[in-house]
């Protein structure tokens, strides 16, 4: 049992009509084997029972504050919402339909209590599909082709085979500063350049918790897919305005964006913008890339891309899977 002397862990919960799941999260922070815990749920004007859930939670726990909107104004906003009504040592931020598994948050302080040199670390988190009601693989098989090997730096940010759950993270409060409300799906990406610009990540490889699939996941929204293309190049435009130092990765990681476009084009049967896209790609200076995709999309159509994902060929589907 840990005393009251050791770090304060803040946990910011993020929600938005997520009725379902909420009391499960909150339940799995205030199930944590560490106990110096304080919790912000900051709600973005839900249209649920979900303000009534935190209210119950926050009425009952008094280390559980209630942050209500009046107004819906999106993932930023609520994020920091959240942050400003948080103080401690060390913060992890969740959404309401994630889970914590009880050891997580002690063994993420032991963690940056041992490892001076790092300003966060992250962990290996299940995927819980709702719908089977069941976990259905690791975090870093299904979104990722790999995890970080000891400590990394902001590089692995640009990196598009290295993802990293959101959840899993821990951070030094200190280091954490607020969104910027101007991105609706891609504050988090910019957000993390911001932080690790200033040090370190480090990676427990264990599973302290996990990551739930519903079909109220940001990822499903209608226009997920082109606000994502559109604000990954704002984020990255943004970070080379003003790290101008991390311009050769901001290159590399905009060849990639453009090469997922590409490929999301072709698997859409979308010819025309797959070749207008290769062009601009060319454009950017990645020559070979861009003549290469533009030769592709003169004779690869969606349905010969759609076969080789399903291919029994673990080479051919990385590879196509690369780039999409």
């Amino acid at each position: 049992m840990r005393a009251k002397l050791e770090p304060l862990v803040s946990v910011a919960i993020i929600t938005y009509n997520q009725e379902m799941f909420i009391a499960d999260c909150v339940d799995s922070v205030l199930n944590q084997t560490y106990e110096n815990i304080t919790i912000s749920i900051a709600d973005d004007a839900s249209s649920d029972a979900t303000p009534s859930i935190v209210r119950e939670y926050a009425n009952h726990y008094p280390n559980i504050k209630a942050v209500f909107a009046a107004e819906n104004k999106g993932i930023a906003h609520n994020v920091n919402r959240a942050l400003q009504s948080l103080e401690g040592d060390y913060l992890v931020i969740l959404d309401g339909d994630d889970l914590m598994y009880p050891t997580k948050v002690e063994q993420q302080v032991n963690y940056l209590d041992s490892n001076a040199d790092v300003i966060a670390c992250a962990h290996e988190v299940d995927v819980f599909d709702s719908a089977k009601g069941q976990v259905t693989g690791r975090f870093s098989s299904i979104f990722s082709k790999k995890k970080p090997k000891g400590k990394v730096g902001v590089e692995f940010l640009f990196d598009f085979a290295l993802v990293l759950s959101p959840c899993s993270y821990m951070y030094r409060r200190n280091f954490v500063p607020l969104f910027d409300p101007r991105l609706k799906y891609q504050s988090d990406y910019l957000h993390s350049v911001e932080v690790f610009k200033n040090g370190k990540l480090g990676y427990i490889d264990e599973v302290l918790g996990a990551y739930r699939r519903h079909d109220k996941n940001v990822t499903k929204a209608s226009d997920f897919q082109r606000v994502w293309f559109e604000e990954q190049l704002v984020a990255l435009a943004i970070i080379t305005a003003r790290y101008p130092e991390l311009s050769k990765l901001v290159k590399a990681r905009r060849t990639q964006t453009y090469i997922a476009r590409i490929g999301r084009c072709l698997l859409d049967g979308d010819k025309k913008r797959a070749k207008l896209f290769s062009k601009a790609l060319f454009f950017e200076g990645a020559h070979l890339n861009g003549v290469l995709l533009l030769a592709l999309s003169n004779v690869v159509s969606s349905d010969v891309i759609q076969r080789l994902l399903e291919s029994d060929n673990k080479v051919i589907r990385a590879v196509v899977d690369n780039i999409i």
